[in-house]
């Protein structure tokens, strides 16, 4: 039915016409016959509508449409046999450089789903169906973001997830970037409050991960990271973990020469730590580092930095901060090269001691007497003068100790009527001769008193640790000695009686 303005077709076709279901119709007849139809609107260049109500609206909702379609299963539905896409969206952005451009965008109201992608073998499973399928029989790629020098996928959720991706028997999501300093995988938070988190992983499968990362590279600096996080007035990575015997955070380096590290922790922060690790559970595991290598280390701290601490170990409500364990008797449960600060009480279940270089080249153990109580001793010689003699004591030595109180031990250097003490108080004591003794001699003093700054319970009972050490701690393993040889024991004199 033909107008001036405008041409109209109804169905049914006529008959022959080699569409008998269609509308309107053409076929090519002869080379120049290019378009099918070639039509131009106001609002809408062509519209196309497969609804089963009636009275339906047939226009777009919006100006400046290139191709509408609505219908009961598919809008639009684009399908390329030997092309790349069946449905491709581009934008020039000729009109408005300033603004960005989007080829495609999908949209849902009412709880859908704005964009699907899927591989299938064919489109069955989505007739009718709203949500996405429980299963891709596909060996294709559902999603593919791709980017000369932006972002290949940038998901944005207001209240629930910007990227979410379920997979059956694959990974769920993949990132992949060829660019020197950037992320196959980078999630950001701007949220000011409440728990946030810029990537966020679950699973569960016994044996699977939440987030893993993997780097082929091994380069200098922070090259080849499988997971980096960084933040800047929080948490970096979080690794939380509800199962017995599992991690919350784990570090992996199968690498068999050269340096490697499981787990590489980094704070340039004056009051900062490197790697935070946090255990909820009884008996659990904050950081675990473990090293089947020779020489190698399961956990590493480092700081370059003046007052910062490599390896830092905190406890609250009786616990304990660290823990060192040789557990085959075969090496030793800590070393440290280099000075040993000790804040606080130092027990040891077993002897101290002090190697002492010796002359023939080997270390001898010197071992430390022990007390009862806390005392402080020191030592000095003096003179005893027509039988007398007044000795100050150390002003150091008396303002760290209860000098008010203490024991002097003399010893004379040459024959006497015997020595005793008297006049002790906190600015020293008197030396006289016994029996009213004239005598002019020098002697040897110790003086030996209680520690002034605590106060130390004489014999104190201790209740052993309930960890594992504890059993060591009943029977301390004894130091191995050198056994004096022949050779030196026939120059060694013993003292006579």
């Amino acid at each position: 039915m033909a107008h001036e303005d405008q041409f109209t077709a109804t169905g049914p076709a006529f008959t022959g016409s080699g569409f008998p279901r269609a509308g309107f119709s053409t076929n090519r007849a002869g080379a120049d016959f290019t378009y099918g139809v070639n039509v131009e609107g106001s609002r809408c260049g062509v519209f196309g509508k497969s609804v089963q109500q009636a009275g339906a609206s047939r226009e777009a909702d919006v100006d400046g449409v290139g191709v509408f379609g609505q219908g009961d299963n598919f809008g639009v539905y684009g399908q390329g046999n030997l092309g790349i896409v069946g449905v491709i969206g581009t934008h020039n952005n000729i009109h408005r450089p300033d603004h960005d451009g989007v080829g495609v965008v999908g949209a849902v109201m009412r709880g859908g789903t704005g964009v699907i992608g899927v591989s299938l073998q064919s489109l069955t499973p989505l007739v009718g169906q709203k949500e996405i399928p429980n299963s891709a029989d596909g060996d294709g790629t559902g999603v593919l973001g791709a980017s000369g020098t932006g972002t290949g996928v940038n998901g944005e959720s207001a209240d629930g997830n910007g990227v979410r991706g379920h997979s059956q028997h694959n990974d769920g999501v993949v990132g992949e970037s060829d660019s020197d300093g950037k992320s196959g995988v980078f999630g950001f938070n701007r949220s000011t409050s409440g728990a946030a988190f810029g990537v966020a992983g679950l699973t569960n499968s016994p044996n699977g991960a939440g987030v893993f990362g993997f780097a082929e590279n091994s380069e200098e600096g922070l090259g080849g990271v499988g997971v980096r996080g960084d933040s800047q007035e929080n948490d970096g990575v979080v690794g939380q973990c509800h199962a017995n015997g599992k991690s919350g955070v784990f570090g992996f380096n199968s690498k068999k020469e050269g340096v490697a590290f499981g787990v590489v922790g980094r704070c340039d922060s004056s009051q900062g730590v490197g790697v935070s690790g946090g255990n909820s559970s009884i008996g659990g595991t904050g950081v675990l580092g473990t090293c089947d290598g020779a020489a190698g280390t399961g956990v590493h701290g480092i700081c370059d930095k003046f007052g910062g601490v490599g390896v830092r170990a905190e406890t609250a409500r009786g616990g304990i901060a660290l823990v060192a364990e040789d557990k085959g008797n075969s090496g030793l449960a800590a070393f440290f090269q280099g000075d040993v600060r000790v804040s606080g009480d130092s027990i040891v279940f077993g002897s101290k001691s002090a190697a002492v270089r010796h002359p023939d080249g080997s270390h001898r153990l010197l071992y430390c007497m022990e007390s009862p109580e806390s005392w402080f001793e020191d030592f000095g010689e003096a003179r005893l003068v027509d039988g007398k003699a007044e000795v100050r004591l150390d002003p150091d030595f008396a303002a760290v100790t209860k000098s008010n109180k203490y024991h002097v031990f003399v010893t004379p250097y040459r024959n006497s009527n015997g020595l005793y003490v008297t006049h002790r108080n906190s600015k020293g004591f008197r030396v006289q001769e016994q029996n009213d003794g004239r005598s002019n001699l020098t002697f040897s003093y110790r003086v030996v008193a209680k520690r002034k700054d605590i106060k130390a319970e004489r014999l104190a009972r201790i209740t052993l640790p309930e960890h594992s050490t504890s059993k060591v701690a009943k029977q301390p393993r004894k130091p191995v000695v050198k056994r004096r040889s022949k050779s030196d024991s026939s120059s060694y004199q013993k003292p006579s009686a």
